[in-house]
């Protein structure tokens, strides 16, 4: 497998920053981290699937010749297998070693495209809940997201990287940022009342952490979550749901953690 030069500089730097999010430092063992295999793992296939997409090989005018091919079988605990010891330092080096040595591949200096590719998403399971904010209230509600730096920053990519997690069900999905107060009491009337939950889900990734919701799924009226969102999704045959639902997701860039309500579901 043949991946570009590029591609590989910006796989160093998706790994980069997931290490330094972590707290591994340079020379740190592996046995030190608090970090579970598996997220690390599952962020290196991840990233290599991400870098690939977004620097697809070009050919005569600039057009991709060589789509990247899925993973193969057993690929995940390959890379697992390949991953350095315990009593080892866990560096990026490292990391792309493991990749190499897991799912061959040769870093070629071609001409590659640039473009944008979709977020790779997959169950985060390193979290460190506050007390007031247990791992039962976020069971399978917590993702971490391979994408360019800095999406939750810029309105425009908002929408494509949160969609990819959270249980919108509407298409076309639109967030907006909402600031710590409208956030927090949508927490809390999402965590049943419980404030000192919301304060912990709200912060729950530290001062970086930014919320959104669905737009227009507030309301002025007395009750400002009664309205919800209106959703409603249907397949090729027809079949169809919908009903109503309320979304808040808390992010830092790399982690997305998010709560959800639905009500008024039907289908026909």
């Amino acid at each position: 497998m043949r991946v570009p030069a590029l591609a590989v500089a910006a796989l160093r730097g998706h790994v980069e920053r997931f290490l330094c999010a972590h707290g591994v430092v340079p020379g740190q063992l592996r046995e030190d981290t608090e970090l579970d295999s598996l997220d690390l793992v599952n962020m290196l296939l991840a990233a290599l699937h991400h870098v690939r997409v977004a620097h697809p090989w070009l050919g005569r005018d600039g057009a991709v010749v060589e789509p990247p091919e899925p993973d193969p079988p057993g690929l995940l605990l390959a890379v697992h297998r390949a991953l350095p010891a315990f009593d080892a330092p866990l560096t990026v080096d490292a990391c792309i070693d493991a990749l190499r040595r897991a799912s061959p591949f040769v870093v070629d200096d071609g001409p590659c495209g640039r473009r944008s590719g979709p977020p790779g998403v997959y169950p985060y399971l390193s979290l460190e809940t506050d007390e007031a904010l247990t791992r039962d209230d976020l069971a399978d509600r917590v993702f971490a997201v391979v994408v360019d730096e800095g999406w939750h920053t810029e309105p425009d990519r908002w929408d494509a990287v949160l969609a990819a997690v959270v249980p919108a069900n509407a298409e076309p999905t639109s967030f907006e940022a909402l600031a710590p107060e409208p956030a927090r009491a949508l927490a809390g009337h999402l965590l049943a009342g419980r404030p000192a939950a919301a304060a912990a889900f709200v912060t729950m990734f530290g001062r970086d952490t930014r919320c959104f919701g669905l737009r227009g799924q507030g309301s002025a009226a007395d009750d400002p979550f009664a309205h919800g969102h209106a959703w409603s999704c249907y397949d090729a045959s027809g079949y169809g749901s919908w009903g109503r639902t309320l979304v808040l997701a808390a992010t830092d860039g790399l982690r997305v953690a998010y709560l959800d309500a639905l009500w008024d579901v039907a289908s026909e």
